[in-house]
């Protein structure tokens, strides 16, 4: 309608994943789910697992929402026919790598209301009895998490069908770094630096600059780039496909942090007393280099990385299946002076269209 008739072809919006207290879509408690807050309950009025009545009033809060789809999910769990109950077991197997973990997570926080670092041992280091005892538990809250997630994916893939009807691609925003207190890291702890009770030991965030004499310390988990190495970088590779399933093109932000990074002991207040790590030279492996990712996806097709006359440049195309261009901005150049630290690039573009999008600023 509107946007199309204004002449635009793309519609970029803000990560879509759940959102904590503070409500920033960039400290999702999941990598790859969607908030529920999105889910059109009219939708799921006309599919039949809600009567018009059970509706919320407009504005209220996340609380008479959740109520609305638990009744939605007990009555498609009861009455749904064979070819729905078909789409819903697809889903969660296609998912399967993430949905699980995503769906006990999300019933232990409404259930405990505290950060994962902060549960009981048991449940925070993920042992099998615990989890098996949650797992039997939570079970109506965990087949709500599922179908939530069933929910949002369907309707959004008819929303990106209805964009692409009217020539309109969806631009998607990818944080770099995930939340501490997300699904992601409490299920795989062994790919960020954490110590033994699941506190960070480094964070992330950026050095000081003309905008910060104390620069900004996020408090993200850092990656253990070794270990990913070690898997083919499946995180990512199942970060992107994901993305993939929402998005006709995707900004990864901060993505200057696949070349380097600025690491700061977690236990100091800014982020003055940091280093950048890992270095990358010509000689040395690129561990946290984007094109090592696309290399997992067998999609790398070219890679760059040179230092004329005190710069940095970095470069990468890849032909991912489904992605046919990975472009930071097109040749994406870190200039050093002496004494200085690079200067940050915050976004690329990931396509999956056929021509090169080149990266936005941040």
């Amino acid at each position: 309608g509107t946007a199309l008739a204004c002449g635009f072809g793309v519609w970029q919006v803000l990560p879509v994943g759940p959102t904590g207290p503070d409500g920033s879509p960039y400290q999702s408690s999941s990598a790859h789910a969607g908030n529920p807050r999105f889910i059109s309950l009219e939708k799921v009025v006309e599919a039949g697992w809600l009567n018009a009545s059970e509706l919320p009033p407009p504005g209220v809060d996340g609380g008479a929402r959740r109520e609305a789809l638990g009744v939605a999910t007990e009555r498609f769990h009861k009455n749904a026919d064979a070819a729905q109950r078909k789409a819903k077991e697809a889903f969660c197997r296609e998912h399967k790598a993430w949905l699980d973990d995503f769906a006990l997570f999300s019933a232990l926080q409404q259930e405990k209301h505290l950060p994962w670092w902060d549960w009981a041992p048991g449940l925070r280091d993920r042992e099998p009895q615990a989890i098996a005892e949650a797992r039997a538990r939570l079970a109506r809250p965990i087949r709500q998490a599922r179908f939530e997630q069933f929910l949002f994916f369907t309707q959004w893939a008819e929303l990106r069908r209805h964009a692409a009807s009217q020539n309109i691609r969806l631009f998607g925003d990818l944080p770099i770094f995930v939340a501490l207190d997300s699904a992601e890291v409490w299920a795989h702890r062994e790919l960020f630096f954490l110590d033994g009770e699941g506190a960070p030991t480094v964070v992330a965030g950026v050095p000081p600059d003309y905008f910060s004499a104390t620069g900004q310390r996020w408090g993200n988990p850092l990656y253990r780039w070794d270990v990913m190495h070690a898997d083919g970088f499946t995180f990512w590779v199942d970060r992107m496909r994901t993305q993939m399933r929402l998005y006709d093109m995707i900004r990864i932000d901060h993505f200057r942090g696949f070349e380097a990074y600025w690491e700061i002991p977690a236990a100091e207040p800014d982020a003055v007393r940091g280093r950048w790590g890992p270095r990358i030279s010509a000689s040395s492996p690129r561990r946290s280099s984007p094109c090592a990712i696309a290399r997992a996806c067998r999609g790398c097709t070219s890679c760059s990385s040179r230092f004329p006359g005190g710069r940095r440049t970095l470069t990468c195309r890849s032909t991912i299946p489904r992605i046919r261009s990975f472009i930071p901005a097109p040749t994406t150049t870190i200039r050093r002076s002496a004494g200085t630290a690079p200067s940050t690039i915050r976004s690329a573009a990931w396509s999956t269209s056929t021509s090169a999008i080149p990266a936005t600023p941040c």
